[in-house]
């Protein structure tokens, strides 16, 4: 990490590094079961995801306290994301 010397750091800040830097993307933060919406931690931040499209949560939110109420709002007023990327026609 910056302000980090790597010629100084000791074996566990080391090993400590190492754990932190392989926890798994995509985990679920939140699982709503009753209307099928999920609050996962992704690779480029929390998001919503519901019925197969994904809503981004507005910047400044904490993802962790959204509640059921919450989420549907945010999926009412946003504009969904089905995070495939789109394919080019060849010429």
């Amino acid at each position: 990490p910056k302000g980090t010397d790597p010629r100084t750091i000791d074996l566990q800040s080391c090993i400590d590094l190492i754990i932190k830097s392989e926890t798994p993307k995509n985990t679920v933060i939140a699982s709503f079961e009753e209307d099928d919406i999920q609050i996962i931690d992704g690779n480029y931040g929390p998001y919503i995801k519901h019925a197969g499209d994904n809503y981004r949560i507005p910047k400044g939110t904490d993802a962790t306290a959204l509640t059921l109420d919450d989420c549907k709002e945010i999926i009412s007023t946003g504009k969904p994301t089905s995070g495939r990327r789109r394919s080019y026609r060849k010429k």
